[in-house]
């Protein structure tokens, strides 16, 4: 007998990038990876307090210095497909990830090598120690496929995990459903889900309706959505969020080698963000490391500022990741820019056209990211998608050795306080300026949020609750 569950029209979940459903390891958008935890499993988890919890693994153990993890797998997981979820699956989604050079390959990078010597045990060597190894294990695009699984778009089901949703094609339409070989299946309360995608690629909410849970919503989206007919209606939560934007001295801008040019740019990025964030009432971040994250800086002291009079003004090509920084750039920015001896020219970059970056030769870029896990290494090990150069060469030597021993760090208190000497002299050597802090919305249905919802930095739609 068919329940009146599995009878229920699908909940509209929304908005997906239209560059979903794609290869795992070529996501990189926080809202494509909300996504990909609903359908893969990673090897371990994280709560929203960045404590490491069980995942695939029900266990694991340091030894050799911290040089050697071994796991113990769960042996209750099943593949949607039937296939029991065994050790060797594991070591080859990892192996595919690094090998694939996907986002979260610059978090794993410390990886020797990965044995699989029976279907519930992996061992896992490392190069050097790397306390946040278990944290970077834990993000969604690592969830786990079978062993020589590959990616087919023109699939009815192109992702096979062992999570509690399946992906599925339907018609036009894309759709999770409840994955039935999923532990306590039956207990999940909204069986499927129909997938409502952004209108185009800058991630702008199309003006056809609402879904009825949005989860990881940005501000823009938040205010996109405000202006479709039955908002009203729903219920907003602050989710928890660790996102915030930066601005970064370019190595590829033809004047990176100049600490003159790099001091005046620098001032008037500082002035046109102080002015922006004061008018859109928006939190500035104080460094690299977002607050709430050990290595933050609760403040920071910005360079002082000082205008003359230029004879001519130098071009400045300022690049934007996607539209996050549009509104700072209304106005007199660019009145502004000329009493800094500057000419602005703005460059957009989509989300789809980030290994273009250094072609475009940006003298300054913008960028907003919600970072890999809750640890510095989550934020830092990231740049190098932006900046196109490896970390360690960008900040200098004296600076890449603090930065080894900081990553390698046992102690938590010393550790935190060198990220945070770090995170304070890149804003003294003027190689960035903090942004501010992205806030992150769970928006829906009024039935459907609840704090079991927001727990997870990346939420869990099959703890969501519906009627």
């Amino acid at each position: 007998m068919t329940s009146t569950l599995s009878m229920a029209a699908p909940k509209k979940y929304g908005y997906v990038p239209p560059t979903f459903p794609r290869d795992p390891a070529e996501v990189n958008q926080f809202a494509e990876h909300i996504v990909l935890g609903q359908i893969l499993e990673p090897m371990v988890d994280t709560d929203k307090m960045g404590n490491v919890t069980p995942g695939l693994a029900e266990s694991w153990t340091f030894e050799d210095k911290g040089l050697t993890i071994k796991f113990k797998i769960r042996k209750d997981r099943v593949f949607s497909n039937g296939k029991k979820l065994e050790a060797k699956d594991i070591k080859y989604t990892i192996d595919r990830v690094i090998q694939k050079k996907s986002q979260s390959s610059n978090f794993l990078g410390s990886i020797s090598s990965i044995e699989a010597p029976a279907s519930d045990a992996l061992i896992i060597r490392l190069k050097e120690p790397n306390v946040s190894i278990l944290k970077a294990l834990s993000r969604d695009q690592v969830g786990v496929v079978p062993v020589d699984w590959s990616f087919n778009k023109d699939s009815s089901e192109p992702l096979i995990g062992s999570g509690p949703y399946r992906l599925l094609k339907k018609g036009t339409n894309w759709n999770l459903e409840v994955n039935e070989k999923y532990p306590k299946a039956s207990a999940i309360s909204i069986r499927e889900w129909q997938l409502v995608f952004f209108g185009d690629h800058d991630l702008n909410v199309p003006a056809v309706g609402l879904p009825d849970y949005v989860p990881g919503a940005t501000l823009s989206t938040k205010t996109g959505m405000q202006k479709v007919r039955g908002f009203e209606r729903l219920k907003t939560v602050n989710q928890i969020s660790y996102a915030q934007t930066s601005a970064w001295w370019h190595p590829h801008g033809t004047h990176f080698n100049s600490p003159e040019m790099r001091t005046r740019a620098m001032g008037l990025i500082e002035e046109i963000l102080d002015k922006g964030c004061k008018k859109l009432e928006l939190e500035r971040a104080t460094g690299v490391i977002p607050k709430g994250v050990a290595g933050h800086l609760a403040v920071t002291q910005a360079p002082k500022i000082t205008h003359k009079k230029y004879e001519k003004t130098e071009p400045l090509r300022l690049a934007f990741i996607g539209a996050t920084f549009d509104d700072f750039l209304k106005g007199n920015d660019q009145a502004i820019a000329i009493e800094h001896g500057f000419q602005i020219e703005i460059i957009k970059i989509s989300p789809s056209e980030m290994t273009k970056i250094a072609d475009k030769k940006p003298d300054v870029i913008f960028a907003g990211w919600a970072g890999g896990f809750n640890d510095p290494e989550g934020f830092i090990a990231l740049l190098p998608t932006f900046l196109v150069k490896d970390f360690g060469s960008y900040i200098g030597p004296a600076l890449a050795e603090k930065y080894k021993r900081a990553r390698q760090e046992e102690n938590w208190t010393v550790r935190s306080e060198l990220f945070q000497q770090i995170n304070e002299q890149l804003r003294k050597d003027q190689l960035m300026v903090p942004g501010w802090r992205i806030p992150f919305y769970i928006i829906g249905q009024t039935n459907m949020i609840s704090e079991e919802a927001t727990f997870r930095y990346t939420p869990r739609l099959h703890l969501v609750k519906g009627l």
